[in-house]
């Protein structure tokens, strides 16, 4: 799955740098908290498996007016270590990995 660059940030976990991001604006679900959000991540080198990273909270673009925790970097280091742990190999090619959080 191919992540566009635009507004990729980075994160470093354990000596390896990945880039991530949230869509900065929601589709019609998210946007009625109908899902969660959705955290895309990539690895920085040029193959790789994405990894999509299923919040459960609401978007802050949603049009409800529910509160809307940030996305904090320190947090995805975190999401990654946990989909690492969970089977998750960033530096081989395949199907996107989805880390769903409760």
């Amino acid at each position: 799955m191919a992540v566009l660059n635009k507004d990729l940030r980075p994160v470093h976990v354990d000596g390896c740098t990945f880039r991530w991001r949230v869509r900065s604006r929601p589709t019609y679900a998210p946007m009625v908290c109908e899902s969660p959000i959705v955290v895309a991540v990539v690895p920085e080198s040029p193959t790789g498996s994405t990894l999509l990273i299923n919040l459960p909270q609401s978007h802050p673009g949603n049009i409800l007016g529910e509160t809307a925790a940030p996305v904090l970097p320190s947090k995805v280091a975190n999401y990654i270590r946990l989909a690492i742990e969970s089977g998750w190999k960033p530096k081989k090619n395949g199907k996107p990995f989805i880390l769903k959080l409760s």
